[in-house]
Parts: C-alpha cells; structure tokens; sequence
C-alpha cells in the first residue's frame, strides 16, 4: 500500500511509519516501478551499508551502487543508479551532485536530522540575498539578518527545491531542483511540542 502511495502523490512524500515497518523497502520499491535513474540516497553514515543490502535485496533487477566514503572525491560516480551518501559529507559533493551526477529521484532518511531550529529553512524567498552564512533582506528600509541553516539542510534543500538564482549565477550551475522527493523518518516528532 506504502508504494501505491507514493505513486498517487508523484513520488513526492513524507513517509512516517514507525520503526521497522519497512520504509527504506518501500522506497526502494517506488525508485524501481518509477525506473528513473540516478536515485541520490542521503542517510546518516551508519545506514549506507544497510541501503546498499536493501537495494540488492528489494530491487527487481541488479541495479549499480555507488557509496560515497570520505570528503573528497576519489571516483566518479555519475554513471551509478543509485548513489548513498551521508549527511556529514554531503555538503562536500553538492557541487559535483549537481553539475555530474544530476539526480532524479532524491531520497532523505531519517529526514528528521534535516530539522533546525531558528533558523530561515525552506523556500529560497526572492530579494533575499546571500553573503557567507546569513540571508539578508531589505524590508522597506528594515535589514532583517537570519542566520542560515546548518551545511546538510542547505544541502538538502538545494538539491530538492534547487539552487538560488544568485548561487546559479555565482556557480555558473543551473539546477532548479528535482520532481520526485522521498523523505523517511521514524521520528517526526522528537523533544517538543514545536516539532508538531
């Protein structure tokens, strides 16, 4: 049912089930009936190996894995169906993700981890402006300064939704974001009732 799901929303969900209920094999299964490829998997790093096993064991047909280890870029990885990288070095291969590797399908799990409090996270709002790690935006003669959210959430958020017309500009990369989005998390609701 999870798979039919996710089909009726365009592969574009939040999938929330408790633990254990098989959230990385529904995935996996919508990424193989979708059949569109490369599938860029971000996880905590303790999870890679387990989706490499998932992917091997749930998928149709033999798919090729790639799973990125360490901050620099030591193979090339864009001919790869499937990609699993982890959060912390994300960051680090935005670039080469999104200028070679150009994903299709895009999933988070334990997306709950993409959460930052105070911080200006989601859309890229026009007339802000970035300058090193704060958007600014001039309100009528207001400078509102937010600081921006941690590396894996702007991350994660540029590959989804793209990149800021002035990071295009700056990059020379054109990216305006992916069609299909799978978030996983086991936990949506962790410490307080903010989370909600």
């Amino acid at each position: 049912d999870g798979i039919k799901q996710m089909a009726q929303w365009d592969y574009n969900c939040l999938q929330a089930d408790d633990m254990g209920l098989g959230k990385s094999l529904q995935a996996v299964g919508a990424t193989s009936s979708l059949e569109k490829f490369p599938v860029l998997i971000v996880c905590p790093a303790t999870l890679k190996l387990n989706w490499e096993r998932e992917i091997n064991m749930w998928s149709r047909k033999k798919h090729s894995i790639f799973v990125v280890e360490g901050k620099t870029i030591t193979e090339d990885y864009r001919d790869y169906e499937y990609v699993i990288i982890n959060y912390s070095i994300l960051w680090d291969h935005l670039e080469y993700i999104l200028k070679h590797l150009k994903p299709k399908v895009f999933i988070a799990d334990e997306v709950h981890v993409l959460k930052s409090t105070g911080t200006l996270v989601g859309k890229y709002y026009p007339g802000y402006k970035l300058k090193h790690d704060e958007f600014i935006r001039h309100d009528s003669d207001i400078r509102r300064v937010y600081k921006l959210p941690p590396k894996r959430v702007r991350a994660s958020l540029w590959i989804t939704t793209g990149l800021p017309p002035d990071m295009q500009e700056r990059t020379g990369i054109t990216w305006n974001g992916l069609e299909h989005k799978i978030l996983l998390t086991g936990t949506p609701i962790q410490n307080h009732n903010g989370d909600l």
